[in-house]
């Protein structure tokens, strides 16, 4: 991956946007993932859908 010096300079933003666009993607996900695994969240969904009681039974 590493070329000569004159080519770094225009390989090394392309791999660094590339790079950060990923770890955005990632650190959202596992957000996003910590968000909706939360368990007082949980409760709050399933409590809107009525059955709380029986889908927390399903759950465990």
């Amino acid at each position: 991956m590493v070329r000569s010096s004159s080519d770094r300079g225009l390989v090394l933003p392309a791999i660094n946007r590339g790079f950060g666009l990923r770890v955005k993607y990632l650190y959202t996900s596992i957000l996003l993932f910590g968000y909706f695994s939360s368990p007082p969240l949980l409760e709050f969904v399933l409590g809107l859908r009525g059955n709380f009681e029986y889908d927390q039974d399903l759950l465990t």
